[in-house]
């Protein structure tokens, strides 16, 4: 069977007070933020990435409720965000880490009596273009304000998903998943790349990986899908992009990213002053 995803967000707040807790057979989420940059020569060559989001407004909400007041604070959550960032740059922060969760994995977890409630706040799929709550246009927004600060966004898609059933699937039936997978991922790209320069790499897909035991001359439906989602991606971003293209990260073996660059990982929890996030995990990368 392909791993499953057991996620608890009905109690999770802040990232300050309770972390979302996800346990897959994928242990080393960490590495994924970590992408050799290199060769980008506008992009920084050491950086400081954090899992950000606004207090009370955990990250898988945050842009759901974008546009709404924040009930502790009346302030809009955007204008929450706005301030957090600022203070960020100014702390030394120069990149944030965003995972792009879509309803369906929210559906999923919930089936599964993996969460309590119902959670609304994912992205629609196959088209996140018409998300409910205004996600599309806070997405840009978050993006643009952090553009503002000089601040780099890695964007992760997450869609827990793609592993129902896969086992049983033939191999048509895979690439066909592949293609809706990387259609709904492929529309963030064209949205974002189109209107924003600060896009440090892309993180696709969350806790899909080749096979251990894959042989490339014969991949099981497992590795078929990460190769066909990877390559898509890839191409998707390199027609999308202007001049550098960001690069794709994915998980790879023994926590390693896609490009296999390891960097070791420390693990932080809470934020201080005026900075409303929690930190879930922070990374200082030196390419080169």
């Amino acid at each position: 069977m392909a791993p499953r995803g057991v996620v608890d967000l009905a109690r999770a707040g802040s990232l300050n007070q309770e972390s979302i807790r996800i346990t897959m057979r994928l242990s080393a989420v960490g590495a994924l933020f970590i992408v050799a940059v290199a060769h980008a020569a506008s992009r920084p060559q050491e950086w400081k990435a954090i899992n950000y989001a606004p207090r009370g407004h955990p990250y898988f909400r945050m842009l759901h409720d974008w546009f709404s007041k924040d009930a502790a604070t009346g302030l809009e959550v955007r204008t929450m965000a706005d301030a957090d960032l600022a203070t960020l740059r100014r702390s030394g922060f120069n990149a944030v880490h965003l995972y792009l969760w879509d309803q369906p994995t929210f559906d999923d977890f919930h089936q599964k009596h993996a969460t309590k409630i119902p959670e609304t706040s994912g992205f629609a799929y196959p088209d996140p273009a018409s998300s409910a709550s205004r996600q599309w246009e806070a997405l840009d927004e978050f993006i643009g304000m952090a553009e503002k600060h000089n601040i780099w966004v890695l964007p992760h898609f997450v869609h827990t998903p793609f592993n129902d059933d896969l086992d049983s699937m033939s191999k048509t039936q895979v690439e066909q998943r592949a293609g809706a997978i990387a259609g709904w991922a492929g529309t963030f790209i064209s949205r974002l790349s189109g209107r924003h320069r600060n896009i440090l790499a892309w993180g696709a897909l969350y806790a899909l990986e080749p096979a251990p035991e894959d042989r490339p001359e014969n991949p099981n439906n497992y590795s078929l899908l990460w190769r066909k989602l990877y390559v898509a991606l890839k191409r998707k971003i390199a027609a999308e992009s202007a001049g550098d293209q960001p690069p794709l990260f994915t998980t790879g073996p023994r926590g390693r990213t896609g490009s296999g660059l390891h960097i070791p990982v420390r693990a932080g929890h809470g934020g201080t002053g005026a900075v409303a996030s929690g930190v879930d995990h922070w990374i200082r990368c030196c390419a080169g």
